[in-house]
């Protein structure tokens, strides 16, 4: 009976723990990923107000 006991605290314990480092880990990733793409936005924007075609296109692939 102690055996069991154990177990089921551990999976009392253990379940929620492993759930709160998941949902930890999306949001960072989350934050991580808007971070990008907010600094992807700008430099669209910045390559559509370019009035030359060869900074606009520098600006489109990121080189």
């Amino acid at each position: 009976m102690k055996a069991q006991t154990s177990i089921g605290g551990f999976v009392l314990q253990g379940v929620p723990l492993f759930l709160g480092l998941g949902v930890t880990w999306l949001g960072s990733r989350l934050l991580r990923n808007e971070a990008r793409l907010l600094l992807r936005h700008i430099e669209l924007e910045e390559a559509l107000a370019a009035k030359s075609a060869i900074k606009r296109r520098k600006f489109l692939l990121g080189d």
